[in-house]
């Protein structure tokens, strides 16, 4: 570790704690700074190692009790600090053989994000559905209703809206477990990208190309997936949130087949951002890349891909 590496990383800790703080009102701009509020942690982590990761969140969950208190600090806690000093010390996980080291492996830490994902699915799942919160989102349910019914839009009642509306209960704690895990993996990439540029990564990227999901996370996918549809709530809307956790592992895999084909062809770089305009914005497309990454853990796609690319 560099010298002195427990100032830097109290230093990071303190940067994200503020970043944290400083998240404004709008949804926009609250969902744009959160990819930010990690950065720090995994910058500490993936650049000095994972003891200096653990004492930068440990930093940071302090300055977020201290300046906001105790209810932000176990959210900040829960959503950043805690997954990040996880998926740090995983990462930073290698072995030497013959003189080569070989790190801890894309599809393992995929797989680390996963079970971070479900835990915080449960978690999520739990707040959302105490009481006190149920109340909240009913009463901002109603609004937005009646505010859509009386701006003529349709013809349509509150109680048609309410009622139309109600599967959002059920998949908001998926919903938002996803995007926790989305904006881990982007601040985590955003991290290593930086320490590459001033030559401070302790370890080379993962290979996102050559990843592979350990089989029991299908075992997984396809429990939560049953139970999701055939359970009530709030049993079935636990099993929501778990299957959006699961699920977004598999949709990283069907994309790493996407790249592996774009290789193969003139022009990949401009059909791959058209590719991933089209994923992140309607849902049906976001469905097909995660089956694609399911047929995957068992057809070897990428490995025929990579041959034929060889031949």
């Amino acid at each position: 570790m560099t010298n002195p590496w427990w100032l830097l990383s109290a230093g990071a800790g303190i940067a994200s704690a503020l970043l944290y703080g400083l998240a404004p009102a709008s949804p926009p701009g609250a969902m744009m700074l959160s990819v930010l509020i990690p950065v720090p942690l995994f910058m500490a982590g993936l650049g000095l190692g994972a003891i200096a990761g653990a004492l930068a969140s440990a930093v940071a969950i302090a300055g977020v009790l201290i300046l906001q208190g105790p209810m932000a600090g176990a959210i900040f806690a829960g959503g950043f600090a805690v997954p990040a000093a996880i998926l740090v010390r995983q990462a930073m996980l290698s072995r030497t053989t013959d003189g080569v080291t070989v790190w801890y492996p894309a599809g393992l830490l995929a797989a680390t994000l996963t079970v971070v994902g479900m835990g915080v699915a449960v978690a999520v799942t739990t707040i959302i559905s105490s009481l006190e919160v149920q109340q909240m989102f009913d009463e901002r349910l109603h609004a937005f209703a009646e505010s859509f019914a009386s701006s003529g839009r349709g013809e349509v009642t509150v109680e048609e809206l309410l009622r139309k509306m109600e599967w959002t209960k059920r998949l908001l704690p998926g919903m938002m477990t996803s995007f926790l895990m989305l904006i881990l993996l982007a601040s985590s990439a955003l991290a290593q990208s930086a320490l590459e540029k001033m030559n401070r990564a302790l370890r080379p990227w993962p290979d996102f190309a050559g990843m592979e999901l350990p089989n029991w996370m299908a075992v997984v996918a396809a429990i939560s997936v049953t139970a999701a549809m055939l359970l009530p709530a709030p049993a079935g809307t636990y099993a929501v949130a778990i299957s959006f956790a699961v699920c977004s592992a598999f949709l990283l895999q069907g994309l790493a087949v996407v790249h592996a084909f774009n290789r193969k062809i003139q022009g990949g770089t401009i059909l791959l951002v058209i590719f991933y305009l089209l994923v992140f914005g309607p849902v049906w497309p976001s469905v097909l890349v995660v089956l694609l990454g399911a047929v995957e853990q068992f057809a070897g796609i990428r490995q025929r891909l990579i041959k034929t690319t060889e031949q």
